[in-house]
């Protein structure tokens, strides 16, 4: 398994190798409990629900929430991985092997999770849960994920920053101790709205931002 140290270097030397100065790409991960007690708030969410589910995390860096993910989350069949930086993606194929003999299936994905070609609209509809560790993003980052063509009523937490409202319904906000970097982290869910909601409020926000 990647230590977290190692991950934040392996970030940054890459970074560094692209001439990247921006810190959106800064890498941080949840602690232990947190990432516990994050799933115990999914889980108390969907109580209702019986039916298997695909996780995605946005950002997936070195594997760890998917393999939280496909161990902690009652339901989670499949577990999904986006990530950016080569480094990354490679320690996230090395870590996930440790499932290699469990019934999750788990897939790690090396590519732009903000973009929308990088899954097949097919594959964004399949996504129940997602989650984003979004504390570094800016406002256009956040604004590229809201857009995503996420199904309605798929569950989206994000962390720090809020997506938009327009298009996604704040369920829950919390606070999570041993978060990014050993600090208390806020933790916003959503539900994805359906379309014609969310068409109403986008028209609604253009008017009222001409006036």
């Amino acid at each position: 398994m990647t230590p977290v140290e190692a991950a934040r270097d392996l970030s940054l030397q890459e970074r560094e190798h692209n001439g990247s100065t921006s810190i959106t790409l800064v890498y941080g991960e949840l602690g232990p409990h947190a990432v516990l007690r994050l799933f115990q708030k999914i889980q108390q969410f969907q109580a209702n629900e019986n039916h298997s589910s695909t996780f995605l995390d946005i950002g997936s860096g070195t594997g760890k929430m998917l393999m939280a993910a496909s161990l902690l989350l009652q339901g989670c069949t499949s577990a999904v991985g986006i990530e950016l930086l080569q480094s990354l993606h490679e320690a996230a194929l090395i870590n996930v092997q440790l499932l290699i003999d469990y019934s999750t299936v788990v897939e790690c994905i090396h590519g732009d999770a903000l973009s929308p070609q990088t899954l097949s609209l097919e594959k964004w509809n399949d996504i129940d849960v997602v989650f984003c560790n979004a504390t570094m993003f800016d406002e256009k980052m956040m604004r590229a994920m809201s857009r995503l063509p996420f199904k309605q009523d798929t569950l989206f937490i994000t962390s720090t920053n809020k997506l938009d409202d327009a298009r996604w319904n704040q369920v829950d906000e919390f606070v999570l101790d041993g978060g990014n970097w050993g600090s208390s982290t806020k933790i916003f869910m959503y539900q994805r709205r359906d379309k014609k909601e969310t068409m109403i409020r986008v028209m609604a926000k253009k008017m009222s931002s001409v006036r």
